[in-house]
């Protein structure tokens, strides 16, 4: 006799692509078997969907703002019951003591955490991170549980370059999976990018970059994030001869968009909307991101793989009635049945010196960050300083506002100032210590007075985001885990964010999710036109360039 048997369920068959009425038999977290077993308990489900729980292959936990145990309340209620996360937003702040604390609280949840071990910390030499991960310290963490791989080898220049310390730590993932970014590379660059045994990208933007990726056999990772949308750009690479080489990731996505918009049931409902056949979209969140990474007996639902079932009544809207994960029912019409569990983070806190944001002018034209909407690209645009006192300042009458990184891990006094275009601001400013991927203090505003006040908040809060106007804070979130993250849970968080975002509103702003285009502005691996602690850097010469010019308009 077996622990339960599900009775009278439609079975999604991913191998066959059928859909069956079968009783499902659980036993000891794994399925037994179907049809003609009795259970201990039965659990009837005619008339329900029985689909495999729903894997996340590419995500940064962090960017969620919340610890891996309160994310798993969030998304296992969805359907979510397998990620592969890299954690290296935690570990530019904390290092090795950041990667462990992500594996240490992912214990004892109903949720598969696995880790791609961040690749490149610092992710460029163009930015000052707290710590600095070595293959050695990779080689250390290699036998770590669930450490399944390399995470996302950003250095596309180092890559190219040949340069010793990465391809030792490539070296030491041979046989493993190691995962990509590759914003917009083709051609021989590509060509030589894989060749070194990186074989996913999630940066893809176009249908033409995806396809070269897809011919060359990479594992193409459709990202639709809260500010990376490429689904609907991507969807015509969906084909017969393709769909077994893609998968849906979600990458980064606020806690306000978990809740509204939902995790991977959300890019199920929005790829089943654009037309893409369900049992297709099913597999690119299950079987597929499991047969490529490994995840043996997750993906499917057949004997001997692990009882990780979604019970849901229709293959549209994807909202889950049931969720089981290793043969329990851990959740219930969307409400997680497990207590909620705690796991401090032992971070020492921000070091951070605040100085002087005078721009002085060296010119007339300067070059501008501009923000694209939906993208974490940006395009460089030169444009005429306005000019008072000799000092260049912001324009909001033309969107155009001063940006400033401050460093917070060392207290060096490092800081970056340029000009962005698109946040919309009409005054006030917004600051945040989400920068990827250093995750230094990144502030954007209309004037000195309010930018330096929302650095001093989020200096006080000891991290988070905050919106100040007028020398007033008018909303703010803590974020006591490195700067990144918070202990509360996803609905807390939604709200506190969506005031955060009105709040925005009221000044001027227009981005969708300004926070998240902010946290972007100083990556300095993806094109074009960044800023960060040592200045503006140029994604893709990778080198720190001038903010006055003498020409381009």
């Amino acid at each position: 006799m077996v622990d339960r048997v599900l009775k009278g369920g439609k079975v999604v068959n991913l191998f066959t692509g059928k859909i069956q009425e079968l009783d499902v038999a659980i036993d000891k977290g794994t399925i037994a078997g179907w049809n003609g077993y009795k259970g201990k308990e039965v659990i009837h489900v005619k008339g329900l969907y029985l689909l495999p729980g729903f894997i996340d292959a590419h995500l940064h936990i962090e960017s969620t703002l919340m610890t891996p145990p309160e994310f798993a309340r969030a998304v296992v209620p969805r359907g979510t019951t397998t990620v592969i996360a890299d954690p290296h937003e935690i570990a530019n702040v904390m290092g090795v003591k950041g990667i462990r604390y992500m594996i240490k609280s992912s214990r004892d949840i109903p949720l598969n955490l696995y880790i791609m071990l961040p690749s490149c910390v610092p992710s460029s030499p163009l930015e000052t991170a707290g710590a600095r991960i070595e293959a050695e310290d990779l080689e250390e963490l290699l036998s770590e549980e669930r450490v399944i791989g390399l995470g996302e080898v950003m250095d596309v220049a180092g890559v190219l370059g040949g340069r010793k310390d990465l391809l030792k730590k490539l070296s030491l993932f041979q046989g493993r999976p190691v995962d990509g970014h590759a914003p917009s590379l083709r051609g021989k660059d590509l060509d030589r990018y894989i060749s070194r045994g990186i074989y996913t990208d999630h940066e893809t933007t176009s249908e033409e970059e995806g396809l070269e990726k897809l011919e060359k056999g990479v594992f193409l990772l459709i990202r639709e994030g809260t500010t990376e949308k490429d689904l609907k750009t991507l969807i015509p690479l969906i084909k017969r001869e393709t769909e077994r080489r893609l998968a849906f990731v979600s990458d980064d996505r606020s806690p306000s968009d978990l809740v509204e918009e939902g995790h991977m049931d959300g890019i199920l409902r929005k790829a089943i909307d654009e037309g893409v056949d369900p049992l297709v979209a099913l597999r690119m969140v299950t079987l597929n991101p499991a047969e490529f990474y490994r995840l043996k007996g997750i993906g499917a639902i057949a004997p001997g793989y692990r009882a990780d079932i979604v019970v849901l009544p229709d293959l549209k809207r994807f909202k889950p009635i049931m969720v089981i994960k290793d043969g329990e029912v851990v959740a219930r019409d969307g409400v997680p049945l497990w207590e909620r569990k705690g796991y401090p983070c032992p971070w020492e806190g921000m070091k951070i010196e605040i100085k002087n944001i005078d721009v002085m002018a060296e010119g007339e034209l300067l070059r501008a960050i501009e923000v694209i909407p939906d993208s974490i690209l940006t395009r460089e645009r030169i444009v005429r300083a306005k000019i008072q006192d000799g000092k260049a300042i912001s324009d909001p009458d033309r969107d155009l506002l001063k940006a400033v990184v401050f460093e917070r891990h060392r207290a060096t006094g490092n800081r970056g100032i340029g000009f962005v275009m698109g946040f919309g601001l009409r005054k006030g400013a917004i600051a945040s210590s989400i920068a990827h991927d250093a995750h230094n203090l990144v502030v954007v505003g209309v004037d000195d007075r309010d930018i330096l006040l929302a650095a001093k908040k989020i200096t006080d809060m000891k991290g988070g985001l905050t919106v100040v106007a007028e020398g007033r804070t008018l909303a703010s979130l803590p974020l006591p885990v490195a700067g990144l993250m918070s202990y509360e849970p996803v609905e807390t968080l939604s709200a506190m964010h969506k005031g955060l975002i009105d709040t925005t509103r009221h000044l001027g702003c227009k981005l969708p999710d300004p926070f998240m285009s902010l946290s972007f502005l100083s990556l300095p691996v993806v094109p074009k036109l960044r800023i960060t602690d040592k200045g503006l850097v140029d994604g893709e010469e990778g080198q720190i360039v001038p903010l006055f010019v003498k020409e381009g308009l």
